[in-house]
């Protein structure tokens, strides 16, 4: 059997709100920001964070816990809230409308799938080949990520004793 699959690119749509708060612990010149937002990376972020704001003396702590759907993969609010938290030289919380998570946050990919399963007379599957390509559109985040655990989940819950997968990412505008 041979199919062609195709999906689109959309929003991710976390349960919990994209909510992220910054604020100051300490006194002097340099006191500690503490960032409180929804991280499944809080190491990584902390540095991007430390990095995109300019400041070094920072803390991530994570708050919410449930669904994120690839979307807590990288940081939004919390960068938004670290900046005007700098800035203003107060705590700041930020909440953005559904609207605003639609513009400032990462999509789910689109995919292109090429599929080929063999099954045997007495109909077990016995090979799968996937061919399949991973729009990225303009950006280069999580690129890899999205191909190995596309190659990763492959088969899913089904045993083929053969396998074989061709993936490519694109950046399209």
């Amino acid at each position: 059997m041979e199919a062609e699959f195709a999906t689109q690119i959309n929003h991710q749509a976390p349960l919990e709100p994209e909510i992220s708060s910054a604020y100051f612990e300490g006194e002097g010149d340099n006191p500690q920001l503490i960032v409180v937002g929804r991280s499944i990376q809080i190491h990584t972020h902390l540095t991007q964070l430390k990095e995109a704001v300019g400041y070094a003396n920072m803390r991530y702590k994570e708050a919410f816990s449930g669904g994120q759907f690839g979307i807590k993969a990288v940081i939004t609010t919390e960068a938004v809230t670290a900046a005007a938290a700098l800035h203003f030289k107060c705590a700041i919380r930020f909440g953005p409308s559904l609207e605003e998570s639609m513009l400032i946050t990462s999509k789910r990919h689109a995919y292109k799938l090429k599929v080929k399963l063999a099954a045997d007379a007495g109909g077990l599957m016995t090979a799968c080949f996937n061919d399949f390509t991973v729009d990225k559109g303009a950006y280069t985040l999580l690129g890899p990520s999205a191909m190995m655990r596309s190659i990763y989940m492959l088969q899913g819950p089904y045993y083929f004793p053969n396998i074989k997968a061709l993936g490519k990412t694109v950046y399209t505008k």
